[in-house]
């Protein structure tokens, strides 16, 4: 990955006023509020920056064929920091509109939000919801002692306590310590992983570990940095997040490769598998390949962070 190249670029590019890629064809109803034209996705992606698109580009490197929604609530992230409370409702309201969209699934490519609210999101929707989680399992093979970065979020919760003492089962003989980084996945959001290394590192714990697990998909922007301060194996769960919404989207019944025609807007708020809502455009882009749309507060940033970083990637 280009991951971390021209600073300059990420800079001026979030704070620009580009108006959406020619893709996006609008089209104003009575009101005047901007309709997008039908968009057929496979899956949903929600993270609360720019973590998850590691996720994203795993899934197009897996799945070049198929189409996907990406959130991203940048102009709140982290949501590390934040009172539970406060995450849940984030969560749910960018849940609620990717509902509409009818995909799929819905793949929480942050594991803060799989930690505190992944477990209610499937209560509260029919699609599969999958979530992001510390690559623990993986990682426990090494053996000794390893380190755990997670979020403070991550750290308090229920459910990573249930994750540790499972692979603690799992792998008796080994040692997981949690670590809750209050600062690091702001520091990648704030530079779009563009900084020098003892930025990243600079807060981390200062001893040898057989191996280290990132529990936070913004860390996996800046893995490289972490392996090279530690000089041993580092994991992240990106990948592995990958394969699990492959796996999702081929055991449902219809797939997700019809195409609409380009021109039409769908009206019907029960479509399946898209609906097309009225919102200023601002919040939607797509991407030149026309194989992501992407939503929320950081539409835009997130656009222009994926053609940069990943998309040439794929050519």
């Amino acid at each position: 990955m280009k991951i971390g190249e021209n600073k300059e670029f990420f800079s001026s590019a979030s704070a620009s006023g580009d108006s959406p890629c020619n893709v996006f064809r609008k089209t104003e109803d009575s009101s005047g509020k901007t309709a997008a034209s039908a968009f057929f996705s496979s899956a949903a992606l929600f993270d609360s920056g720019i973590g998850g698109l590691n996720v994203l580009f795993a899934c197009r490197r897996l799945m070049p064929q198929q189409k996907f929604i990406y959130y991203g609530d940048n102009l709140r992230a982290p949501y590390g920091n934040l009172p539970e409370e406060v995450i849940a409702r984030y969560v749910f309201a960018a849940a609620e509109e990717l509902a509409l969209y009818r995909p799929q699934a819905l793949a929480l490519a942050c594991n803060t939000a799989t930690a505190c609210v992944g477990g209610a999101l499937r209560k509260a929707f029919s699609f599969p919801v999958l979530g992001a989680y510390p690559p623990v399992f993986s990682a426990g093979r090494c053996g000794g002692e390893g380190l755990v970065l997670v979020t403070r979020a991550t750290y308090r919760s229920a459910a990573f306590a249930g994750l540790l003492r499972r692979a603690g089962k799992t792998y008796p003989e080994t040692r997981f310590l949690p670590y809750p980084c209050d600062f690091l996945a702001g520091k990648v959001e704030d530079t779009s992983a563009a900084g020098e290394d003892a930025l990243y590192t600079e807060d981390l714990p200062r001893r040898r570990f057989s191996f280290v697990a990132l529990g936070c998909t913004h860390y996996a922007h800046v893995k490289k940095a972490i392996e090279r301060f530690y000089g041993c194996p580092v994991f992240d769960g990106t990948e592995n997040l990958a394969r699990r919404i492959e796996h999702t989207l081929a055991a449902t019944d219809d797939g997700a490769g019809a195409q609409a025609d380009a021109g039409t807007v769908s009206t019907d708020a029960f479509s399946r598998p898209c609906v097309t809502t009225f919102a200023p455009a601002v919040d939607k882009y797509v991407s030149a390949d026309g194989n992501v749309l992407f939503l929320g507060s950081g539409a835009q940033k997130n656009r222009a962070f994926y053609e940069h970083s990943f998309a040439n990637e794929l050519s």
